[in-house]
């Protein structure tokens, strides 16, 4: 731009260039996108400790059943009155085993039909006897 200054006291005119400069862009560093590798990796780990956490879940944790034990064997546990074992005995609750140290049983505890049969018996009278019966049988959770 160009501008013409008059000045009265010199006959002459003056002319004075005043130069406009075009500023720079600010520098600043790059932006990163919202969904950024940064935000990313919190909600990863999130995910990746949950799945984790269901594996382990599904590995070492053992629920019995109302009407099962379990029975884990292969390492050595300290019982209530001090003494130890190699087993421990689980009945209507969950725990944690370790799979390579320890080996998990599972004992069925509803009651068995077990059928008894005697033939050719006699009473004391010097009667025959033929009995069918059906005894059940039931392991106690003690």
């Amino acid at each position: 731009m160009n501008f013409q200054l008059e000045l009265s006291p010199n006959p002459q005119p003056t002319i004075v260039e005043i130069a406009q400069a075009e500023s720079p862009a600010p520098l600043s560093a790059p932006t990163e996108p919202e969904g950024s590798f940064a935000a990313a990796v919190p909600t990863a780990l999130a995910i990746f400790g949950a799945f984790l956490l269901i594996w382990f879940l599904n590995t070492f944790l053992r629920i019995c059943k109302p009407n099962e034990v379990l029975i884990l064997s292969g390492r050595k546990h300290r019982t209530k009155d001090g003494s130890g074992s190699s087993y421990r005995v689980i009945f209507g609750g969950r725990t944690i085993c370790i799979p390579i140290l320890e080996q998990v049983k599972i004992m069925d505890l509803t009651s068995m039909p077990v059928p008894v049969e005697v033939s050719n018996a006699y009473s004391q009278g010097g009667v025959p006897l033929n009995i069918q019966a059906i005894a059940n049988v039931k392991i106690s959770n003690n």
